[in-house]
């Protein structure tokens, strides 16, 4: 099973286009331990063959050390080669992409303590955001929230988003 990383990169093609995140991402698997920085390839706005494509040189830069997780897609992440996929609380159900997809990781995005137990079991790792003010990210939930939700993990990873770099 692929390790979760301990930060993970969001992607936003708006901020740092796609070249540069994959030099970028050279540069880490170059310099830190492997799995100890990850990417979430967060990008809506392109097609699916944008996407595809993005993961893929995302992967190859990674070269094994810097995991890669496509947001929703299962069928791309597996195209890419990526070590998992980032659901939300709308798209597929963890217990139907393991079926798909034993041999991706599963990550989750989660706003609250309730959402982040009902789904600790069924996934590697789960996002909570947004811990601190993010445009566009609905009211801070704030590291009293934060410290609830990790408790309702059950010993899995949870990693903040929202207002951290």
């Amino acid at each position: 099973m692929t390790p979760i990383p301990r930060l993970l990169l969001v992607s936003d093609a708006s901020v740092l286009p796609a070249a540069r995140l994959a030099a970028l991402v050279e540069r880490l698997a170059a310099g830190c331990a492997a799995g100890t920085v990850g990417v979430y390839l967060r990008e809506p706005r392109l097609s699916a063959r944008e996407q595809l494509a993005a993961a893929r040189s995302l992967v190859r830069a990674g070269a094994g050390a810097v995991p890669v997780f496509v947001r929703r897609r299962v069928d791309l992440a597996l195209a890419a080669g990526a070590a998992g996929v980032h659901l939300q609380a709308d798209g597929l159900l963890p217990a139907d992409v393991r079926a798909l997809a034993p041999g991706l990781a599963l990550g989750y995005s989660a706003h609250a303590a309730d959402e982040v137990a009902g789904v600790a079991a069924s996934v590697d790792y789960t996002t909570f955001s947004p811990v601190f003010a993010s445009p566009g990210k609905g009211p801070a939930r704030g590291l009293e929230a934060l410290r609830r939700a990790c408790a309702a993990a059950a010993g899995r990873p949870v990693l903040a988003l929202g207002g951290i770099l």
